[in-house]
């Protein structure tokens, strides 16, 4: 938690932070040859539900995601590893922001995935996000960041805990990939603050962060049964119950105050509409360059492979 005397040079730092790390590419991920988008969900239910189990901080659990889609950004990952990277990922947040004991063992990983992977493999798979990351793995969090902007709220405001669950809503979808954690915490907390029953003025919103919040609030409409079970209870602040009333009374937020519209004046012409942009073909975006790719002839660029290190072959899950 961030301390109120350190409160500015600490949001500061996360500033800084999230402007140097490498943002996860959702471009390069729809390369993956195996892994697709509606697996993601799958995987995502998995690590919150381990998350939750393990007790770990809700920091933990953003960063181990950004570590996981930064390095399916750079590295082919085949099916039968996916879930490996995950846990992989979730065991290096765990040690990096978690307290000791709460760090799972390689016993307990091997365990949470049914046997499906030897013990080292966890080992090897550390080994090898770090270093295809250069270990250059620290990533300002949404959750870090809503700490913040909520520091001075009542302990009894549910706004913290509304905003992380919608903020764990946008872990599941591509469209939300990639998006710095500041973008997310604002359209969050400006959705967690209209839930909670604040009033809020339109006017000072910018139409980017209005229009994120409404993306959020529609996938809101149908969260993942994990996140269901999670925010359901009491220790949650029912922040589940509270979203779902308000999605079901909310199709979407006001609009961004938008230019005012010139008043006719009698015997005057009406106003010249500004001009359009001038049009460009616009061709296919080629996908972000890459020191490691190989472009084989007539192929697109695709991420070098992980290796086939590994003593076991996982199950494939999927």
């Amino acid at each position: 938690m961030i301390f109120d005397e350190y409160a500015e040079e600490n949001y500061a730092h996360l500033l800084e932070q999230e402007n140097k790390t490498t943002q996860p590419d959702p471009s390069m991920i729809d390369i993956q040859p195996e892994i697709q988008w509606y697996m993601r969900p799958y995987l995502l239910d998995f690590l919150i539900d381990c998350h939750y189990s393990l007790r770990l901080q809700q920091e933990t659990l953003f960063f181990a995601i950004s570590l996981l889609d930064r390095y399916c950004s750079a590295r082919v990952v085949y099916k039968r590893h996916y879930q490996l990277v995950g846990c992989t990922a979730l065991w290096i947040a765990a040690k990096f922001l978690d307290k000791k004991s709460r760090v799972p063992t390689l016993s307990e990983l091997a365990a949470m995935c049914c046997s499906a992977y030897d013990e080292d493999m966890f080992v090897q798979m550390e080994s090898h996000v770090l270093s295809t990351l250069e270990w250059n793995i620290s990533s300002a969090t949404v959750p870090e960041m809503l700490a913040y902007h909520t520091r001075n709220d009542s302990p009894k405001s549910p706004v913290y805990t509304i905003a992380n669950y919608l903020a764990e809503i946008t872990l599941y979808d591509r469209e939300f990939v990639g998006r710095p954690a500041s973008q997310i915490t604002c359209s969050c907390l400006l959705l967690a603050r209209l839930v909670a029953g604040m009033q809020l003025s339109i006017n000072m919103l910018c139409d980017d962060q209005v229009q994120l919040a409404n993306r959020i609030l529609a996938h809101a409409q149908n969260p993942s049964k994990s996140l269901i079970r999670k925010y359901s209870q009491d220790s949650a602040m029912s922040a589940y119950q509270a979203v779902r009333h308000f999605v079901a009374t909310t199709s979407q937020l006001v609009p961004a105050i938008q230019d005012p519209v010139p008043q006719m004046v009698p015997g005057m012409a009406p106003p010249t509409p500004p001009q359009s942009p001038r049009r460009f073909a616009i061709g296919k975006v080629p996908a972000k360059a890459h020191p490691d790719m190989v472009r084989p002839a007539g192929h697109c660029i695709t991420p070098p492979l992980t290796p086939e290190s590994y003593h076991s072959v996982a199950m494939e899950r999927y």
